[in-house]
């Protein structure tokens, strides 16, 4: 496979102006946002094993690195900071595959994209 591009077909499938990208981006955040309420707020009211707990805790932890990926994708596609989103999402999947070291071991694909 093919590093991304900027013209790639993934980066063509977002969109073919910044403007659209950044559209995009911003109703991805959006839902991230309510999938992390609608599911902590489920969690609360269930009765649930420790074994579910925790990989409910993982989905979490997931979709807040997911949101550190729309935010980032969001703010290059407006324009800004390239540079500082890319550090941003390396640091967010470090955090994340250090959290994890069993579903994210050495080698991971994560962990490339942390370095």
């Amino acid at each position: 496979m093919e590093p991304h591009t900027k013209n790639s077909d993934a980066a063509r499938l977002v969109g073919c102006n910044d403007r659209s990208r950044a559209e995009i981006a911003e109703l991805l955040a959006e839902l991230l946002a309510d999938i992390v309420t609608d599911v902590e707020v489920v969690a609360r009211e269930l009765d649930l094993r420790d074994a579910m707990r925790e990989r409910l805790r993982r989905a979490l932890d997931r979709l807040d690195c997911s949101q550190v990926v729309a935010r980032s994708m969001r703010a290059m596609a407006a324009g800004f900071g390239e540079e500082e989103a890319v550090a941003e999402v390396a640091n967010a999947v470090q955090l994340f595959a250090a959290e994890w070291p069993g579903d994210y071991p050495e080698g991971a694909v994560e962990r490339h994209i942390s370095r």
